[in-house]
């Protein structure tokens, strides 16, 4: 009997054993088990503030390049050294809040092709943008993107190598000339044998000839048949003739400009806008002159009366542009005046009434009829170089000047394909990212 209790206690100390052993066993592999879950979910967590680090940085330097981008199109009116002088101090960013950290961004221009001056070679100007994490600053990124600054001429007869001189009648008309317009012998200088002295550009369009638009029975002009070769005192007032005197000796004096189409048109071209004409009448202030109720706009602009133009204005070196707008209908040049230029009325029904004294070296354009002319006022056909504007501001050219298109209105847009967020070793300018 007393065996058998033995027996009884042995079995159960084996028994506990195992249930120890078993314990210890499922112990271990739930502490495995949760040690990788952890691990996983560790490694998940890590995925996720990486992916969402990787798009919040992202979007911080995809926010600095629209910027930069945009900054560039904003100063695309700047003068030539104005423009290099910003490219040198770019914009920069505030830091972006952004979920995880905050981020500062780092904006910067490369010259990547250098203008000539001329409309062939426009430049290009690579825009980088570069977001870095404050708290982590090894997570960055880079993004770039190249955009052009292009000129195309101010004038229609503008070229790669003429953009900006134009080469018109001395006087230009829109529409035909009304009976008895032009009286008191106005004096019309112009290169006989290679222009003409009365131009218009509503051109033959509805069966009108040119003997019914301009008809030398409504012209009292004196026309000085020589050939001035830009120096108006070769020219004497024996030379001059009279407009029917003329078409008897078979002189052409009148002739259709590009028919059929509008002033504007003829003389700046389709491309061009009034709003490209004051933007450079903001870059040259003293050059291009838009004269309107608000005249003058500028420091340094010639005053005027409100009635009558009788400041001298621009030099046979330096042209000007002298646009009245209609606002202000169609002052006369009075009082021994001269204007060295293109004068351009906007207004299409007014005459140029009680004009005398006054002389002007280029070409007077004139909206819809020409309805009066009268008085002793002097027109010498000139052409006209405006290729002096554009330069460094200071009569020169500037060795920081990257951007010299005279007085070719400017051009913007981004290069398509540009785009990108990687560095191409000999075509970007850093690649240490």
């Amino acid at each position: 009997m007393n065996r058998h209790k033995f027996r009884v206690r042995h079995q159960a100390r084996e028994t506990g054993v195992a249930i120890l052993a078993i314990t210890i066993i499922l112990l271990l592999v739930a502490t495995i088990g949760t040690m990788m879950v952890g691990r996983v979910g560790l490694f998940e967590q890590k995925l996720t503030g990486t992916d969402v680090r990787s798009k919040e940085v992202y979007a911080a330097a995809t926010k600095g390049l629209e910027r930069g981008v945009m900054w560039v199109r904003k100063h695309k009116d700047e003068s030539p050294a104005g423009l290099a002088d910003a490219l040198a101090n770019p914009p920069q960013l505030d830091p972006t809040k952004m979920v995880a950290d905050f981020y500062t961004h780092e904006i910067t221009y490369n010259l990547k092709i250098e203008g000539d001056g001329k409309l062939g070679k426009p430049v290009v100007i690579e825009v980088v943008s570069k977001a870095t994490a404050q708290q982590d600053s090894h997570v960055s990124k880079t993004v770039r993107m190249d955009v052009m600054l292009g000129s195309q001429p101010f004038f229609r007869t503008g070229g790669p190598d003429n953009a900006n001189i134009l080469d018109g009648p001395p006087i230009m008309i829109e529409g035909c000339t009304t009976p008895g317009a032009v009286t008191g012998s106005p004096n019309v200088v112009y290169n006989y044998g290679e222009g003409v002295a009365i131009g218009t550009t509503a051109g033959t369009a509805g069966g009108v000839a040119m003997e019914e638009c301009i008809d030398a029975a409504d012209i009292d002009v004196h026309l000085d048949l020589c050939d001035i070769n830009n120096d108006p005192d070769s020219c004497s007032n024996s030379d001059a003739i009279s407009a029917g005197e003329a078409l008897a000796a078979g002189v052409e004096f009148r002739d259709a400009l590009d028919q059929p189409q509008s002033l504007w048109a003829t003389v700046f071209g389709s491309s061009t806008t009034f709003a490209d004409l004051k933007a450079m009448e903001k870059m040259y202030p003293e050059n291009v002159l838009i004269v309107d109720t608000s005249y003058p706009h500028y420091d340094g602009q010639p005053s005027w009366n409100g009635n009558t133009w009788h400041d001298n204005t621009g030099t046979a070196a330096e042209p000007v542009i002298l646009y009245f707008d209609a606002s202000v209908g169609c002052p006369p040049i009075n009082g021994n005046t001269t204007v060295h230029g293109l004068v351009y009325y906007a207004k299409t029904d007014c005459g140029n009434q009680g004009w005398g004294g006054g002389t002007v070296f280029g070409t007077v354009a004139k909206s819809g009829d020409l309805q009066k002319f009268n008085a002793n006022a002097t027109i010498v056909s000139t052409s006209l170089d405006f290729n002096y504007l554009g330069e460094d501001g200071d009569g020169g050219e500037g060795e920081d000047v990257i951007y010299n298109p005279g007085l070719g209105h400017k051009r913007f847009s981004e290069i398509p394909g540009s785009w990108r967020d990687f560095c191409v070793e000999g075509v970007d300018f850093d690649c240490e990212d």
